[in-house]
């Protein structure tokens, strides 16, 4: 309490003094309580304390306690009166609507291939809060990460419920692309080795890319290429695959089993026996050694042939030959083995021992016969026992050899007596090769 003295003096000078006690009660402290939160639609109580009346605004009045149940945020104020008729400061408590629940529904990827997942993102705005609760069109509960696994294209709808009881939905559009087709055909399916083989796709489209494994572990087994040529160097049966990539990036492959039959080439070989042959005896066998074949073809080169394993053949002219043999296997693969042999010309030489010069037309004349001896370059010399020549001549007659012969004259006079007498001829071969031959002809009677 303060207590106040006051003085008064009149007039005259006279004065008086007196005092009074005030005491002064504190004023009330009133409080409106913490801010709150409500969900749209929802309301709560304020509560007011610390006064022994109370006055709210917002027309709510008198009474320290009301329900509200506002649309937007609100904040309420509120004074007290205390019992001493004392009126307290203002007090103020907001509360808070909750703003209504929204979400964004993101896709990752949006756009796909058949079998590829998906993650859904679910972005929560607003709302009362949580807890919240995810769950699809069928009512399941989904716990993040989200991912699904769509079977076509459309909106994929996720629903979140928030601490209020508020649902909100929205949808993520999935596109997904179809797989390109991967098959594929090829100009044939078998073949004699080597075998090449076109291939081409059934329904290319544009942008795709594609990928084919030829399956025959060969170094270009693999090919990028969209019509590829392939040669199959081995014989077996290969199956044959192709990827084809859409420009989605879809990827689709597809397998023929056993697709390709590569029949084994056969080897053909021979050996000739003799290689080379004299025109005496012109006979040549032929010894096959063909491997994988069933079936031969001969052609001998002078426009003979055969279809025998192993023929003989007889050349009827002088000359070289080539010797073509076909082997043929059961699938119809040929293989071609070549050779050359020769038909040889046989040079021969004979003189006689004796001659009886009578003239009686029988071994009159000395002469040298033979096969190959050249007119060309040619000599016949006879000696005496002196080593005179008594006869020489540089013809030859082929078609009559005893034209040019001795006649057993000496130097073409008489004739010689009895007697041995020395002979020596030097000719050339059809090989251009030179002989010398010599010998002792004996003069009978």
């Amino acid at each position: 309490p303060n207590t106040y003295v006051v003085t008064v003096t009149d007039a005259t000078g006279c004065s008086g003094s007196g005092n009074i006690t005030i005491a002064e009660n504190p004023l009330p402290i009133v409080n409106a309580g913490l801010d709150t939160t409500i969900c749209t639609g929802g309301s709560t109580t304020l509560n007011a304390s610390g006064a022994l009346t109370y006055f709210w605004d917002n027309g709510l009045g008198a009474g320290a306690s009301h329900s509200v149940s506002p649309a937007i945020n609100t904040t309420y104020t509120v004074t007290g009166t205390d019992a001493n008729g004392c009126t307290s400061n203002s007090a103020i408590t907001t509360v808070n609507v909750s703003p209504p629940l929204q979400i964004d529904v993101t896709a990752s990827p949006n756009s796909i291939c058949p079998g590829d997942l998906v993650n859904l993102n679910v972005d929560i705005i607003q709302g009362g809060g949580p807890p919240y609760w995810i769950y699809n069109s069928n009512g399941n509960i989904l716990v993040p990460p989200i991912y699904i696994l769509p079977t076509s294209s459309g909106p994929q709808y996720l629903y979140v419920k928030d601490g209020c009881g508020s649902v909100a939905s929205d949808s993520a559009y999935i596109t997904i692309h179809s797989i390109p087709d991967a098959h594929f055909t090829s100009d044939t399916t078998s073949g004699c080795q080597p075998l090449t083989v076109s291939f081409n796709p059934s329904a290319a489209q544009s942008g795709e890319s594609y990928l084919w494994n030829f399956g025959d572990a060969s170094n270009n087994e693999i090919s990028f290429q969209m019509n590829p040529v392939h040669e199959f160097t081995s014989s077996g049966t290969f199956n044959v695959s192709l990827t084809v990539t859409s420009s989605y990036g879809c990827k689709n492959t597809f397998t023929v089993e056993q697709m390709i039959t590569v029949f084994p080439r056969p080897f053909a070989r021979f050996i000739a026996n003799p290689p080379s042959a004299s025109f005496i005896k012109p006979q040549i066998f032929f010894s096959n050694l063909s491997e994988l074949a069933s079936f031969y073809i001969w052609s001998f080169g002078d426009g003979d042939s055969s279809s025998i394993v192993n023929p003989m053949h007889w050349y009827s002219a002088l000359g070289s030959y080539i010797v073509q043999l076909i082997a043929i296997s059961a699938q119809g693969c040929v293989d071609t083995a070549i050779s050359s042999i020769t038909i040889r010309d046989e040079y021969t030489f004979y003189a006689p021992s004796a001659i009886s010069p009578d003239f009686d037309n029988i071994n009159d004349v000395f002469f040298v016969l033979g096969n190959g001896i050249s007119t060309k370059n040619f000599h016949l010399y006879i000696f005496d026992r002196w080593g005179e020549i008594i006869y020489e001549t540089n013809k030859y007659d082929t078609e009559h050899p005893e034209k040019y012969g001795w006649d057993g004259s000496a130097k073409g006079n008489a004739i010689v007596p009895i007697g041995s007498y020395t002979w020596l001829v030097k000719y050339y071969d059809g090989d251009h090769i030179e002989h010398d031959r010599s010998g002792v002809v004996n003069v009978i009677r």
